[in-house]
């Protein structure tokens, strides 16, 4: 396979993993060059030249049906590089936090022992759990908020009995300091992942985690997580 037949094979490649990524319209299949240059993590000046050496390579041949020009060989790495990058995101499951690995807790937990846990990783929110859904969230802003409702009432103790459940009351997904928790189904694509930390952002809000689950429903059952740092990582 010449350098030309191969880049051309590439970049058909590409139109095909892109048209399932953004969700693209029939009508549109022919215009998806326009996704691609609008997304940043992607040169838009050399997915504007791809095109150009596209329409190049397929319709202009000379007498004896040898191609013009060709491409170069970082055009074809540029090509397999951006299938393989836009192939990896279309599957969020290649990079969230499984249920089985990451740390979470549940109301009857020890308060001391989690809190250890989350300063030796350094984790700062950790989903509490309940029959395998999120009910809520434990964090450096929960025992913040729970010792400045409380001030009032005396020395407050962290001791070896405190349970989660005595936090119950600040361990919910909406609070005042600008967090906010999104739930996305399974099959959601990391560029809609990323339009929301875009939105939240806008309304002065900081999504600290995305709940995996099935629907994208907080009832349902938690598959797992992706932190902010895991999206601009695989972005």
């Amino acid at each position: 396979m010449t350098k030309s037949e191969n880049f051309l094979e590439l970049y058909k490649t590409l139109e095909n993993v892109a048209v399932n990524y953004y969700n693209v319209t029939e009508e549109e299949d022919r215009v998806i060059y326009n996704y691609l240059e609008k997304d940043e993590r992607f040169e838009y000046t050399k997915v504007r030249y791809c095109r150009k050496m596209r329409n190049i390579l397929s319709h202009n041949y000379n007498f004896d049906n040898s191609f013009i020009v060709e491409p170069s060989q970082d055009m074809i790495k540029f090509l397999e590089d951006t299938i393989r990058r836009i192939e990896k995101s279309n599957n969020i499951e290649n990079f969230w936090i499984p249920k089985d690995k990451m740390i979470s807790a549940s109301l009857a937990d020890k308060v001391l022992p989690k809190m250890k846990e989350m300063h030796k990783k350094k984790i700062t929110h950790i989903p509490v759990m309940e029959n395998g859904m999120v009910k809520g969230v434990f964090s450096e802003n929960t025992i913040f908020r729970f010792f400045t409702d409380n001030e009032n009432d005396g020395i407050i103790e962290i001791n070896e009995n405190l349970e989660i459940s005595a936090f119950k009351k600040y361990l919910s997904f909406n609070n005042e300091y600008g967090e906010a928790f999104e739930f996305i189904n399974k099959d959601a694509k990391l560029v809609k992942i990323m339009d929301i930390l875009k939105s939240n952002y806008k309304n002065n809000k900081r999504v600290e985690m995305f709940f995996v689950t099935h629907n994208g429903k907080e009832s349902e059952k938690l598959l797992g997580l992706i932190t902010p740092w895991d999206v601009f990582r695989e972005w």
